[in-house]
């Protein structure tokens, strides 16, 4: 089981790094792109007895959504807040081989159950700092329909981070910037709203780390690792 998981990491790699420019509107690389994710979702039955639905993404060539049931995990409408935990350690160790995190990364959240609805998140995180936008795994437990809805939003961090940056400073590099492409009467210049350090990803293909700072209309997002700036997201014109 370890050797196959492994493996399937391996393949998951090299997909996202060989199609990952491709473009999916062209049909015979959706057609192509759409076999191999399909392959890869039965293989995933195979290897974890799951029977339902497995959705994917053509963009990341990963799997991300789940519906139904495993064969080894046996679950009921009556189970309690420990079971349902266990449920979903189990489920998490399944779906890791074919997802971008690794087990040291997650932290399981509260358990909420409303409406025959039992819901657990495990948010993704680094040296304590979460994704912006991303960076979780939902799992649900529907009494109504007695499946599990699974939903793969992790993304792939860097494993450790350095902070070479100060808040201060980034704040610094954000109004100096501010100021240079932002002429006073146009603009006035409103005190700055900071974010905590979050992992941002401004060209869809890696995570860093890096400060949100709102200044004006705008949002600013600072490196904390290089003090590079990104000022391309526009809050309002």
């Amino acid at each position: 089981m370890k050797t196959r998981a492994i493996v399937t990491l391996l393949l998951l790699a090299i997909c996202t790094a060989i199609y990952a420019s491709e473009d999916i509107t062209d049909p015979e690389v959706y057609w192509r792109k759409t076999q191999e994710m399909n392959q890869m979702a039965e293989r995933f039955k195979e290897d974890t007895g799951f029977t339902g639905e497995v959705a994917h993404s053509l963009n990341t060539m990963r799997l991300h959504v789940y519906r139904g049931r495993f064969s080894d995990i046996p679950f009921t409408a009556d189970a309690d807040t420990t079971a349902f935990r266990q449920a979903c350690e189990r489920i998490v160790e399944k779906i890791l081989p074919y997802s971008p995190a690794n087990r040291s990364q997650l932290t399981m959240s509260r358990i909420t159950n409303q409406w025959g609805r039992c819901t657990t998140d495990y948010k993704q995180q680094v040296g304590g700092y979460q994704v912006e936008g991303a960076g979780y795994i939902m799992i649900t437990y529907d009494a109504g329909r007695k499946h599990f809805s699974i939903s793969d939003n992790t993304v792939d961090l860097p494993e450790g981070v350095q902070i070479n940056i100060a808040r201060d400073k980034a704040i610094s590099i954000a109004i100096d910037y501010f100021k240079d492409q932002v002429s006073p009467p146009e603009h006035k210049l409103v005190p700055y709203v900071i974010d905590d350090l979050r992992f941002h990803n401004p060209n869809k293909m890696s995570y860093s780390l890096k400060y949100i700072i709102y200044l004006g209309d705008y949002v600013y997002y600072v490196d904390a690792f290089s003090g590079i700036l990104d000022w391309d997201n526009v809050i309002a014109d």
